[in-house]
């Protein structure tokens, strides 16, 4: 009888330790994001925020006084070493010089020396409107229509010829004589209607009749 209830009792043990309770994989789950969520940043991530705004505010200010500021000195450097890049940059594209890239790191030259074509390219279409723009005044000034002939863009020499005519004739009556040199029968219409739009006589309204009394 003994023997019994002592192995009831073992298997009551072996029983109630089998239904322990296993945490709940959830709640578990839940906790560790909420921790994740309250995390306090720690002081060198600080620090690593705070070298990110002075990184940029150097870059986007175009000043080197923050990036003297950064603590990592890599970043420091590289931050130091990007305004330099842009300062010699600058200068080369403003002196319209490549040799000026030289003084670059290999890495950068390239893309100086880039810079610096473009800008040549640029200054020399610039230079040739210029000069194309002179030439046509002078060729106007002269008030002779042979100047006008140099120029191999028909649409510009037109624009010379009529330039002239158009500023030859004094009165309607003379500008039958100034449109009869045009070169081409097109220039001469375009000149008689202008001279026929600038010296129009204009319709003067009549006189209101008056009712008879």
């Amino acid at each position: 009888m003994k023997n019994k209830t002592y192995l009831g009792l073992i298997a009551s043990v072996i029983i109630f330790s089998s239904c322990a309770i296993v945490p709940n994989q959830d709640s578990s789950s839940k906790q560790s994001n909420t921790s994740q969520d309250n995390i306090v940043q720690t002081p060198e991530a600080a620090i690593l925020s705070a070298d990110m705004v002075n990184f940029n505010g150097a870059l986007s200010l175009n000043d080197e006084t923050f990036c003297k500021k950064i603590d990592q000195l890599d970043l420091q450097q590289k931050c130091l070493q990007i305004l330099n890049g842009q300062k010699v940059t600058a200068e080369a594209v403003r002196l319209l010089n490549v040799d000026g890239c030289k003084t670059l790191p290999t890495e950068d030259q390239k893309a100086c020396s880039s810079q610096v074509e473009v800008a040549q390219a640029q200054q020399a279409v610039a230079q040739a409107y210029i000069e194309k723009i002179d030439s046509e005044n002078k060729a106007i000034n002269s008030g002779n229509l042979k100047d006008c002939q140099q120029f191999q863009d028909k649409k510009l020499s037109d624009g010379c010829e009529f330039n002239i005519l158009s500023n030859k004739a004094k009165n309607l009556k003379d500008s039958v004589a100034v449109c009869s040199e045009a070169t081409s029968p097109e220039i001469k219409e375009k000149c008689q209607k202008f001279y026929q739009d600038v010296y129009a006589i204009p319709d003067i309204p009549s006189p209101p009749t008056l009712p008879n009394k």
